[in-house]
């Protein structure tokens, strides 16, 4: 459960704001108001803030966190607030690009088309230098299928249509690519979307697979790069 938590939503603990790489995962809504253990319910965090939202509800919490931040900002430029945690350096991969980041990656999870357009990977990422995001992976198919793999990606704080997507009233960064065949077979493919530019804002990336068939992608990198 917790490999397919982690390659769905990154490796980067959840809490906005917060860079630092996750070593637990927390409950989105606990016990207590009926979350369950499971992989939609489960967010990946830091140990830091594991303990800071304990049973709380992670939506409410965060949204206390962000009502209590123009006060904390106020403190700091006045020096008598808490200490700024500054996040910890992430160094360059030297490879195809000069800059990759990466988000969500797996290569013992089978991901197939669920109802409804609902992701089958949804993940925050730094803004760093990232400049577009790119999704490279290995795929199957059996017998006559017809699928379509979308990567897109919206800024934090926001929360698209995703029933529109596929359609000219979806409002979001978007690519696909479209499989198609009437018998079996595998491939690579890779999809890359280029964000606008902007100095402040912090992304969510997600892949929705659209279609009928038996379709699977059997291993995926998703990636930001420069």
């Amino acid at each position: 459960m917790e490999r397919s938590v982690v390659a769905r939503k990154g490796a980067v603990c959840a809490v906005p704001g917060c860079f630092a790489d996750y070593n637990t995962l927390a409950l989105r809504k606990p016990v207590s108001e009926g979350g369950k253990f499971s992989v939609d319910n489960l967010i990946p965090v830091c140990s830091r803030h594991a303990q800071e939202l304990a049973d709380k509800d992670y939506d409410k919490w965060v949204a206390e966190l962000r009502a209590s931040q123009p006060e904390e900002q106020q403190a700091a430029t006045t020096g008598t607030g808490p200490e700024i945690e500054l996040p910890p350096f992430i160094p360059p991969l030297e490879q195809i690009f000069n800059y990759v980041q990466p988000i969500a990656q797996s290569c013992e999870l089978r991901l197939a088309p669920l109802p409804n357009k609902k992701p089958v990977i949804i993940a925050p990422f730094l803004r760093g230098r990232v400049k577009r995001v790119v999704f490279d992976y290995d795929w199957e198919m059996k017998g006559r299928s017809r699928v379509k793999v979308f990567v897109l990606a919206w800024p934090r704080g926001e929360k698209p249509s995703l029933e529109l997507l596929g359609s000219d009233n979806f409002k979001g960064i978007v690519a696909n690519k479209e499989h198609q065949t009437n018998e079996d077979a595998t491939g690579n493919a890779s999809i890359i979307i280029d964000l606008p530019p902007s100095s402040s804002t912090r992304w969510v990336a997600a892949v929705v697979l659209s279609g009928e068939g038996d379709f699977a992608i059997k291993e995926f990198v998703l990636a930001g790069t420069d």
